[in-house]
């Protein structure tokens, strides 16, 4: 099993957390992904706002180029507009994939009511969760396992660069055709 090395990935972080923010700098190093820092809700958004219109200036849209290959919002300080901001963010641009981070009282109230629409692009995680099994998810990690497990060459899926949903497809279709072969 060869293991090919993850593109470089353009990560957006809401926090207003000094550590935190050292913690994913320093991971996301070991990486080679690029990150993008904003402390402020307001910040986040004119950032985000930013880089979409340069992507909507400079790209086709039918390749649908992402402004960031994830938005990670973890802000203590804003932790009730966490939500509110990722439904900012989806409804100028509903392929955004993003991570929630939330304290767990506020992950109970709001996981379970999500809209089933915002799902496919929304994960959210409660605390304390570590930067790296933050950045696994980001990476679909476990997905390209599960695809390696069903002997998927997962090496010929990253090179053509498919947005996370497609992916998650992928994995769908070749599970779902892997339970009909064997049923």
């Amino acid at each position: 099993m060869m293991i090919m090395t993850i593109k470089p990935m353009k990560i957006l972080l809401l926090n207003d957390n000094e550590d935190s923010v050292s913690s994913f700098k320093e991971e996301l190093k070991l990486r080679s992904h690029c990150l993008y820092v904003a402390r402020t809700p307001e910040e986040c958004l004119k950032l985000y706002q930013s880089e979409l219109q340069e992507v909507f200036l400079k790209t086709d849209p039918v390749e649908h180029i992402q402004p960031f290959d994830a938005v990670i919002l973890d802000c203590e300080s804003c932790q009730v507009r966490g939500l509110e901001i990722a439904k900012e963010i989806l409804a100028v641009n509903s392929r955004q994939r993003i991570v929630l981070i939330l304290k767990s009282e506020a992950y109970q109230s709001i996981s379970g009511g999500c809209a089933e629409e915002i799902k496919t692009s929304l994960a959210i995680l409660q605390k304390p969760v570590a930067t790296r099994s933050i950045l696994d998810m980001v990476e679909l990690k476990e997905v390209y396992a599960e695809l390696e497990k069903m002997h998927v060459d997962t090496d010929v899926i990253r090179r053509a660069n498919f947005r996370h949903e497609q992916i998650l497809k992928i994995l769908n279709t070749v599970t779902n055709s892997k339970a009909a072969h064997l049923g």
